[in-house]
């Protein structure tokens, strides 16, 4: 069966969407942002759609490491902003692009003009500054 690219791009949308549920606005790569597609919850998902989101950079099979065959993804961290992007989460005035904002403010005033060669700080300070969890940097 042949699905319309508006069917695929609304698929690739609820799968985004199911995914960010489980994960909410933190990005991690560790076990809770594995995805295993037989999960009842990804029952709707077209097997073509994982595998466009493969191609897309936004998952990745989470086999890399064992080279064991699984029905296992990971978000990466370009899927975790586009299924931000794609469920609007990105628009003006929202509370992901807030959060942006203040990662952004805090990591310019870590960064004096007087060291900008050699300015490295702590995600976790970051992380602190901007009053965001360290997982959501």
């Amino acid at each position: 069966m042949t699905l319309s690219k508006e069917a695929r791009d609304g698929n690739m949308v609820d799968a985004l969407a199911l995914m960010l549920e489980q994960l909410g606005d933190e990005y991690t790569d560790s076990a809770q942002g594995v995805f295993d597609t037989t999960d009842a919850r990804f029952d709707s998902i077209n097997r073509s759609t994982w595998a466009e989101m493969e191609d897309l950079g936004f998952i990745r099979r989470d086999d890399q490491l064992t080279g064991r065959a699984t029905p296992d993804y990971l978000f990466t961290s370009a899927g975790w902003y586009a299924a931000h992007d794609r469920l609007g989460h990105t628009r003006k005035g929202s509370e992901f692009v807030s959060k942006l904002g203040r990662v952004s403010k805090a990591i310019k005033k870590c960064i004096k003009p007087e060291n900008r060669v050699e300015a490295i700080e702590d995600a976790r300070t970051i992380a602190e500054a901007a009053d965001v969890s360290y997982n959501f940097l």
